[in-house]
């Protein structure tokens, strides 16, 4: 293809990230998101598989799960940025583990993104008093998915 370079994300040997060579921002755009690790937690694998590509082709590192309890192991490890969690998940609902999370981790600065199809007026509510910092509706787009975390993951750290 004419006027593309293929770009090798690091994290993720196989995959590349086509670029516009016309357009220097999309790149640096993705070089300011290789570092804003994201958790993504729902029990439906093929959500996890499209989020996981349409982040990982915008530049962010993704780590998926299927519940709470792996999720929590994870954060053991890992500090992400951002956690997108499903609100209905076996074992731990997305709100159980966002409130496990805070009581674990207090002093992490990670922001918890609710992905879910869940769609009335209590669910929203039930997260934002429980700590939940955004509330992202299924079925999403590629691009609104990826400015909401933009919105998040690329704020100044002293904002968050």
């Amino acid at each position: 293809m004419s006027g593309t370079n293929l770009i090798p994300d690091a994290s993720v040997p196989h995959r590349g990230t086509i670029i516009n060579a016309v357009d220097p921002s999309k790149q640096e755009m993705i070089t300011r998101r290789r570092g804003k690790l994201v958790f993504c937690v729902d029990d439906d694998h093929n959500i996890r598989q499209i989020v996981k590509h349409c982040l990982t082709d915008a530049g962010y590192p993704v780590l998926v799960c299927r519940d709470g309890p792996t999720c929590l192991a994870l954060l053991a490890r890992y500090e992400p940025r951002l956690v997108l969690l499903d609100m209905e998940m076996p074992d731990m609902d997305g709100v159980q583990t966002m409130v496990e999370m805070r009581r674990r981790f207090p002093d992490r600065k990670t922001k918890v993104l609710f992905l879910t199809g869940r769609r009335t007026f209590g669910d929203v509510m039930l997260a934002r008093e429980h700590g939940a910092d955004d509330y992202i509706i299924k079925p999403f787009t590629r691009g609104s998915l990826i400015r909401r975390l933009d919105h998040w993951a690329l704020a100044p750290t002293t904002a968050l």
